[in-house]
């Protein structure tokens, strides 16, 4: 959001989107997926994989060549809503990221995983308006909440 704001405010020096980009492919594995490190090859992770996304087309990067083979690699692991050992240990962290990746590919995609999220998301609701989760329940609520509110693009980065 940073990246986007300094490109907004016109205060980036020449060459920082490109230099961005780059640093996500050199961490670009085969399959779409960026690894955690790119000095350490590992195997592809979903959930650092949407962040880049997300990361890219929140500084108004959605031309990269590497957007198609990233997205085709969160669609293929992260659509269904994974849990349990595929959910990759951080659910709210990587569907944080992923549902903005999928609110930007537009309603036609959107809206059908749109339904399974928040029925997801809402059927875990606590009785005074929380969430729990692994990493504790300030963190899990506000994650949620971000996610229910693309709809209205309360936050002005989240607007179409």
């Amino acid at each position: 959001m940073r990246l986007r704001g300094a490109v907004n405010a016109r205060i980036l020096a020449d060459g920082s989107i490109d230099r961005t980009k780059e640093c996500f492919s050199t961490a670009k594995n085969p399959d779409g997926g960026i690894s955690y490190s790119s000095r350490n090859r590992g195997s592809s992770r979903p959930a650092i994989t949407a962040a880049a996304l997300a990361t890219l087309f929140n500084a108004g990067v959605y031309d990269s060549k590497h957007v198609p083979e990233m997205l085709e690699f969160c669609k293929k692991n992260l659509q269904n809503l994974s849990e349990g050992p595929n959910s990759f240990g951080h659910w709210h962290y990587t569907y944080l990221y992923y549902s903005q990746v999928m609110y930007r590919q537009g309603n036609k995609e959107w809206e059908p995983f749109r339904e399974k999220l928040y029925k997801h998301i809402i059927q875990d609701q606590k009785p005074d308006g929380s969430w729990e989760g692994n990493i504790g329940p300030i963190y899990v609520t506000a994650c949620n909440l971000i996610m229910l509110q693309l709809d209205r693009a309360y936050l002005p980065i989240y607007q179409r």
